[in-house]
C-alpha cells in the first residue's frame, strides 16, 4: 500500500485502485488505536471483592450469578452488580469440590 499512497502523488487514487483491483476504502482506511481504559462501569476494587466475598460465600457456593442478584434483592434488598459482571471478574472464584 505504501506504493499506492507514493503513486498517488502523480496519478489519481482511482486509477491506482483499479490497476491494484483494491476498493477505494481500502487506500483510505486508515486503522484508530484502541481506547486503553476501563469502562466508566467497571467495579472498583472494593466492589469486586465484595463481590467475590459473596459469591465464594457458604450461602450462594452452589448458585449462578443470576440467583444470587435474585436472592440478595428478595431478601437482603441490596444490589452488588450484574449476573454478567460476576462472571466477568478476573479472579477465579474458588468453587467447592464435590467428589
Amino acid at each position: 500500500m505504501r506504493l499506492a499512497v507514493e503513486a498517488s502523488q502523480t496519478l489519481p487514487v482511482q486509477q491506482i485502485c483499479l490497476a491494484l483491483e483494491v476498493p477505494r476504502s481500502t487506500f483510505y482506511y486508515q486503522p484508530q488505536p484502541m481506547a486503553s481504559h476501563p469502562p466508566l462501569n467497571a467495579l472498583s476494587a472494593a466492589e469486586r471483592s465484595d463481590v467475590l466475598a459473596t459469591v465464594n460465600s457458604e450461602r450462594f457456593c452452589n448458585d449462578s450469578p443470576r440467583v444470587i442478584v435474585a436472592r440478595l434483592a428478595d431478601e437482603d434488598q441490596r444490589y452488588l452488580c450484574s449476573p454478567s459482571s460476576m462472571w466477568a471478574s478476573p479472579e477465579k472464584v474458588v468453587l467447592p469440590q464435590v467428589w
